[in-house]
């Protein structure tokens, strides 16, 4: 039999194998480091989806019959050019305990006040809606959500005296939109629901995010939460954005929403801040196709304001100890206005939602 000649080895080629050079050590380690942090983000990322599927379990859904649907007059589905009912909420700081011993008696809050306040702006809402509806049809409302649903745990003092923790503040938070969507849907054809996430006091980094910041927070669950609940409803539709800003169209009127946290001021109210946030977002938009907008709406800072190019909402809470400490106040409101098709915005008006504090919510997002 023929002798196979045996391959030549060199011991040298084994040497990367058994005595890497610093440069393949590296080159090791950074691949084992990627390949943990991909380990842990698909990690991360089967236990949202989990909690997720959790809570789409746990949500109780409204039902159509819950909502009353009321029928818009047929006359009323005649006439030419039907208006919209714009409705801002944002800051509404579920969880958030204000004690009128500390500020004077000035102010108070709670869960229950919340629950109070929002049964109060709802049937507020639907009345002064149906005062605009003696000159004209109203077949559309527009809820447009900027954000700070809760109080979230960014303070230290907050994460000491908040009613309860940021999960059951998320879930209330939630329900007691839905109840609020729920309410006025019974009066119109249709209702959409904007919701913005982006915001402060839910962000879940010790900064706010801007790669990923309406992602990362809990007020992007408050809106899923509430988006399932509705999801009964044929006519709401929900639209969750995780943008930091989105146009919204009403009519023919484009709005830029957005929470406001990323706007700069001093001492108050930042005109200053504002206006330059609506230049600089106007220059930048010229050249772009269909990013135009005719006006800004944030939140935010806790006052009302119907500025000529932009729109601030109020606060579901109203002062509390920093505003005392500090020497400002501002009562608890959200704005609302019309949109016509032909002669634009109307009837601008503020809720001032304290007036509900003396009346009992009964069921209402009763958790």
């Amino acid at each position: 039999m023929k002798k196979v000649p045996e391959q030549a080895f060199d011991p040298s080629e084994l040497k990367e194998d058994i005595d890497p050079s610093p440069r393949v050590r590296k080159l090791v380690a950074d691949n084992n480091r990627l390949s943990r942090r991909i380990d842990e983000l698909k990690l991360q990322l089967g236990h949202q989806e989990e909690f997720f599927l959790e809570v789409t379990r746990a949500v109780d859904r409204l039902q159509p019959s819950e909502s009353k649907t009321k029928e818009i007059p047929e006359k009323e589905r005649k006439v030419d050019n039907p208006m919209s009912a714009v409705l801002v909420l944002g800051d509404w700081h579920i969880g958030e305990v204000i004690d009128a011993d500390v500020i004077e008696g000035i102010n108070v809050f709670d869960w229950d006040i919340a629950r109070s306040r929002i049964k109060h702006l709802t049937t507020k809402f639907m009345d002064w809606v149906e005062v605009g509806r003696k000159t004209g049809v109203i077949d559309e409302a527009v809820i447009v959500v900027v954000g700070d649903l809760i109080s979230g745990d960014i303070h230290e003092e907050l994460k000491a005296t908040n009613e309860f923790p940021v999960p059951e503040q998320t879930v209330r938070s939630g329900y007691l939109l839905s109840e609020a969507v729920a309410t006025i849907a019974s009066g119109f054809e249709r209702v959409r629901v904007e919701f913005m996430s982006a915001d402060n006091h839910s962000r879940l980094s010790k900064k706010y995010q801007f790669k990923q910041g309406g992602w990362n927070s809990y007020n992007y669950i408050v809106g899923w939460i509430a988006r399932e609940r509705l999801s009964n409803l044929e006519n709401v539709e929900f639209n969750l954005y995780q943008a930091l800003k989105e146009l919204i169209q009403v009519r023919n009127h484009k709005y830029l929403c957005m929470h406001g946290h990323t706007i700069k001021g001093w001492s108050g109210f930042p005109w200053y801040g504002a206006e330059r946030q609506v230049s600089r977002e106007a220059q930048v938009r010229m050249m772009l196709e269909n990013k135009e907008f005719d006006k800004m709406i944030i939140g935010h800072f806790h006052v009302p304001l119907n500025a000529s190019k932009f729109i601030v909402n109020g606060s579901l809470t109203g002062t509390n100890e920093l505003d005392h400490g500090v020497g400002r106040s501002g009562s608890p409101c959200q704005v609302a206005w019309l949109v016509h098709p032909k002669y634009g915005e109307t009837n601008w008006t503020a809720f001032w939602v304290e007036f509900g504090d003396n009346t009992n919510a009964g069921d209402f997002a009763k958790l």
